[in-house]
């Protein structure tokens, strides 16, 4: 058996580490163990249901706090934040004893983590191998946010017992960690290209907007727009246009993201992955608080593969002067 513990902040981490499980229920006969956040789990339970249930097991479970933002924002709250972590972290020793006792009877050959501390924490007791798949660390984020020493003491003991990290592109910098690192390539979940065309072909202009699933912003009033804008939960759109909201249970978010003319997004890696590997063009925002974003942003532009603004700019969205900034990015479409 394998051991994914997945990050409960946001969905990205989910998505992606879904790319890997299907490999290994398609291509191996582990059997694989999923412990993420509840609202994750059940989209995992609906996205794997194609899989013989005799092979997968889940449990739901705060793996991570993350970031937190404050009220109709994207903004990081960083006195909230070290609150929650203070409270997690004390919470650690109870939680990885629930999972030993609840273990004890698997033959858990390797634990994967994205990027859990739980997951090192139970690896690092059961004296099994740890491997991290990422383009970060908490320690990164929160060193960063130049939050309180114990925790930041507390995430670089605990990083350090990851025995291999595999890091995604865009990855931050990792010499915190002593570990064995390997680079590994963009991950996406599959996409289908009948609904993509299909998609493209009834709704012809499309605009992909998603600020993250753990977002609540304002509104955003769109002007000079005739297409059609699909948005993901966190946000409400009004104005031009035709506006089409997805539900948190929508499981192929990335064949909307392959249909787009371009899309507007947070920074998250799991979204930009997507754009990259359908060639799609990009407009992020910006959070200076946060340490990954800036990262990506930065190196996207540097490659041409993307534009930002900042977050502010989101209360009214003029989409015709928005469309001459994305058309300076030289990314050829399909």
């Amino acid at each position: 058996m394998i051991a994914f513990y997945i990050s409960s902040h946001g969905f990205g981490h989910l998505t992606r580490c879904l790319v890997h499980i299907e490999k290994y229920l398609l291509e191996t006969n582990y059997n694989i163990y999923i412990v993420c956040g509840e609202k994750q789990i059940e989209f995992a339970k609906k996205y794997l249901n194609k899989y013989s249930v005799n092979r997968t097991s889940f449990k739901s479970m705060v793996t991570d706090i993350g970031l937190i933002n404050k009220e109709n924002s994207l903004e990081v709250d960083k006195e909230k934040l070290e609150k929650e972590l203070f409270i997690f972290i004390d919470s650690w020793s109870q939680i990885v004893q629930k999972e030993l006792e609840y273990l004890k009877n698997k033959k858990i050959e390797r634990i994967i983590t994205d990027i859990s501390p739980i997951g090192m924490l139970v690896g690092n007791k059961l004296g099994i191998k740890v491997e991290a798949i990422s383009n970060f660390t908490w320690y990164n984020q929160y060193n960063f946010l130049k939050l309180n020493s114990f925790i930041l003491s507390k995430y670089i003991e605990v990083e350090n017992y990851i025995n291999k990290f595999y890091m995604y592109p865009l990855a931050l910098e990792l010499s915190h960690l002593s570990c064995e690192k390997e680079n590994i390539d963009y991950v996406s979940r599959k996409f289908d290209r009948e609904k993509i065309e299909e998609l493209k072909e009834k709704y012809k202009k499309i605009i992909f907007i998603s600020c993250g699933k753990s977002a609540n912003l304002e509104k955003i009033e769109i002007k000079n727009y005739k297409g059609t804008i699909f948005y993901t939960e966190g946000i409400e759109i009004f104005g031009e246009g035709n506006h089409i909201k997805l539900s948190v249970e929508t499981k192929d978010t990335h064949n909307y993201v392959g249909a787009s003319n371009f899309i507007i997004s947070k920074a998250g890696w799991g979204t930009v992955a997507e754009a990259i590997s359908s060639n799609i063009p990009m407009v992020l925002l910006e959070r200076e608080g946060v340490l990954e974003d800036s990262h990506i942003i930065e190196e996207l532009k540097k490659q041409n593969k993307a534009i930002s603004m900042k977050v502010e700019e989101l209360k009214v969205l003029d989409m015709e002067k928005l469309e001459k900034k994305v058309k300076i990015l030289t990314t050829d479409k399909d």
